[in-house]
């Protein structure tokens, strides 16, 4: 049985993400998020507490056995007016059984990952023994490489300015820019290592579209896709 330390570790997970051509609002695509669930029963297996922890920025939805419709909200970036919690975490009941799943997606990219997990009886001989959460499948742990998508970026219009955040490049030198959709020449922000830019630089009621690249093994990659955005 994995222990809860080595269970936490294997589910830090860094999930891949493919960008999708004409997809205007939601991209039907896998994005990162870091996220770790564990779950733990101090009552001879009966019952057992399950946590969800998440710190990337976004707006998440669990479901699954034990767990219909739940939301939590991240927002990294503790700026005005959208201050926000910087990781969050969930805790709901389970009961002991096998097999169990839990879904946890990003509402606001449409990216979500599922794992499947037991929730073990303890055995009579020794009904105290405090007993883990077991992880039976689960999905990511790849590395995308030096590769810059659309689903790295996600953008958060406000009245009066255009949040860009970057979902993986924390702290990794990258580079931002947006336009009006087919229209005109980017406006490039310097590159940073900061998780989001800012502007009020745009039009009320229009469509836009941005990109972003990453500083990666000494050169820049390419730029992304376009995500494309209406501003309020």
């Amino acid at each position: 049985m994995l222990r809860l330390s080595t269970m936490l570790a294997v589910l830090t997970a860094f999930l891949f993400c493919f960008s999708t051509q004409s997809v205007e609002a939601k991209d039907p695509c896998v994005c990162e998020f870091e996220y770790e669930v564990s779950g733990h029963s101090d009552d001879s297996g009966q019952t057992y507490d399950i946590e969800v922890y998440i710190a990337s920025n976004g707006t998440y939805e669990l479901n699954g056995d034990f767990v219909n419709g739940a939301s939590m909200e991240v927002c990294n970036s503790c700026h005005g007016d959208d201050n926000g919690p910087k990781d969050a975490s969930y805790v709901f009941v389970g009961t002991y059984s096998y097999g169990n799943s839990l879904t946890i997606t990003n509402l606001d990219t449409g990216c979500s990952q599922t794992i499947t997990y037991d929730l073990p009886l303890h055995q009579p001989v020794n009904p105290h023994v405090d007993m883990d959460l077991v992880v039976t499948n689960y999905a990511g742990a790849c590395d995308e490489g030096c590769v810059a998508h659309a689903c790295d970026l996600w953008v958060d219009p406000k009245p009066s300015k255009i949040y860009f955040y970057a979902f993986n490049h924390q702290g990794t030198l990258h580079q931002i820019r947006y336009k009006k959709k087919h229209l005109g020449i980017y406006v490039e922000f310097p590159p940073t290592t900061s998780h989001y830019n800012q502007t009020s630089q745009f039009s009320g009621n229009t469509e836009y579209q941005a990109e972003i690249r990453v500083f990666c093994d000494g050169e820049w990659t390419d730029w992304s896709g376009p995500r494309f955005f209406t501003t309020l």
